[in-house]
């Protein structure tokens, strides 16, 4: 969803990265501007029609409500001047990069970063600066772990010596291996911690006693 927004450094006002990447590119390069600019968290600004394209619309009332975990929560601000005051950034600036963005995203081409603007059959649009406008700082976290021990079918533990099933050991969820390369594939938590719960219980219950 942050391709919808701008996102910007408070240390120098500036829009510095294609909102479009991948998380992981994404939250490497927040942390990488963290290291270089005193470790001033970015931020990202929307408009109420941008947030109206979010994938998940009841996060975003959770973000508005303060219900969105650690650096989760979204503010709303009246103006550009009193959302620049809340994050350090000087107004003149990121408003300079606010116009810059728009133009650029009127035109259809981001020349800037190469931005993608159509995502999911949804176009990128122009950041209306009248008011209100939306904000929340951008910082990587810990939320997922995407890989674990190796399992057969029925969620059971693989050993590493022999490649066979460790009778009694049940492994399900995050603490289990799954298709995954550099990237987590969205969604994909949930129905790997119930699924596989229900057919290690079964596969439990099925299992002889020693």
């Amino acid at each position: 969803d942050k391709i919808w927004g701008m996102m910007d450094d408070p240390a120098t006002g500036r829009r510095f990265i294609n909102e479009g990447l991948t998380r992981n590119a994404l939250a490497q390069a927040v942390l990488l501007k963290r290291l270089q600019n005193g470790d001033k968290k970015p931020f990202i600004i929307y408009d109420e029609k941008s947030l109206g394209k979010f994938h998940n619309l009841n996060r975003v009332q959770r973000s508005l409500n303060g219900l969105n975990g650690i650096d989760g929560t979204m503010v709303k601000y009246d103006n550009l001047s009193e959302l620049c005051k809340a994050f350090g950034a000087d107004p003149k600036v990121v408003e300079d990069e606010l116009v810059k963005y728009n133009a650029m995203i009127t035109e259809g081409k981001d020349a800037q970063f190469d931005k993608p603007l159509e995502r999911s059959g949804r176009k990128v649009e122009a950041l209306d600066l009248k008011g209100p406008l939306f904000a929340m700082v951008i910082n990587p976290r810990l939320n997922y772990t995407p890989g674990g021990i190796r399992t057969d079918l029925q969620g059971r533990a693989i050993a590493l010596k022999d490649g066979k099933p460790i009778e009694g050991l049940y492994v399900v969820g995050e603490a289990s291996g799954g298709l995954h390369g550099q990237e987590r594939m969205t969604g994909c938590s949930m129905p790997e911690c119930a699924v596989f719960g229900m057919i290690a219980g079964e596969s439990a219950a099925q299992r002889k006693s020693i």
